[in-house]
């Protein structure tokens, strides 16, 4: 009983998934809604990528030499003996069902779906969040905290900065996010340009034409600007106490100066008091 409600369960997502089976190739889009369906059997180790269902049989191709490609059919009354996985691709999000209690528990509670909307919340906020200066400083602070990073737990003395692709150097500093922002090639140009110039000036070496690496030079390059850094703070620091104590000897020589102008004659004489003295002697 138990095996013929296994068979169904997953002869039933087999059908579902062949509705919107995923084309041999295609890009990460938005507008994406495509399942891929594989049989697995346990015992015998094979993979089957399902094509179709025809009659009582179905018909894919068996996983061999690195790629699906052997023609071949299982029947359906064997199905107990195979595992269903399915991979659901929906707008730019991939999930992966295995078993077919899984495959329809998200189907049923539109899991991926919901997976797929939080993720677009989470990447506009990443989009509005991005503030790209093309501060060739702010790169290599990055680049140098990536490697302090990775040299965490080797040995002194046995790590060295590893060559990097560009596309390394990018997940690094903007993360996976950003080829997904509206204005990737835009922003990605800018910083390929930043790493070239990082280049010319040494705090970066370049290796095959493709891969970059740190060069001791950049901590170098960042001291002269921390030192630069301090000396302006140093400097704006002292301009302000300037200011203030300039400010509080005009105000004070101000002073100083109606307190003088108040006790002579022509002072009084021109500003008379406003209220009358009820503390004289002659009241």
């Amino acid at each position: 009983m138990f095996e013929g409600l296994i068979r169904e369960a997953r002869f039933a997502a087999l059908k579902r998934c062949l509705k919107k089976l995923s084309p041999g190739r295609f890009a990460y889009d938005i507008s994406n809604d495509f399942y891929t369906p594989i049989l697995k059997n346990s015992n015998s180790g094979q993979s089957l990528l399902v094509d179709r269902i025809s009659g009582c049989s179905i018909y894919g191709r068996l996983w061999k030499n690195d790629e699906f490609a052997e023609p071949d059919f299982i029947e359906i009354c064997e199905l107990e003996r195979w595992e269903i996985e399915v991979r659901r691709f929906y707008g730019g999000f991939q999930s992966n069902y295995h078993g077919s209690f899984q495959f329809w528990a998200y189907e049923a509670l539109c899991l991926t779906e919901i997976a797929f909307f939080l993720d677009r919340l989470r990447q506009s906020y990443f989009n509005k969040r991005l503030k790209f200066r093309n501060d060739r400083i702010e790169v290599l602070q990055k680049f140098v905290a990536i490697h302090l990073r990775e040299q965490h737990g080797e040995g002194p003395g046995t790590y060295t900065p590893q060559p990097r692709s560009i596309v390394d150097l990018e997940m690094d500093f903007f993360g996976s996010r950003i080829f997904s922002h509206p204005d990737n090639k835009e922003i990605l140009a800018k910083f390929r340009l930043l790493v070239e110039s990082l280049v010319l000036t040494g705090d970066l070496e370049k290796s095959n034409h493709i891969r970059f690496k740190l060069s001791p030079k950049a901590v170098v390059t960042l001291s002269e600007f921390a030192l630069e850094e301090r000396r302006h703070k140093d400097s704006f620091r002292l301009s302000r106490r300037m200011y203030w104590a300039t400010f509080v000897i005009a105000a004070a020589t101000l002073f100083q100066a109606y307190i003088a102008a108040s006790s002579s004659e022509s002072f009084k004489a021109w500003f008379p008091p406003s209220f009358p003295d009820f503390f004289s002697s002659g009241n």
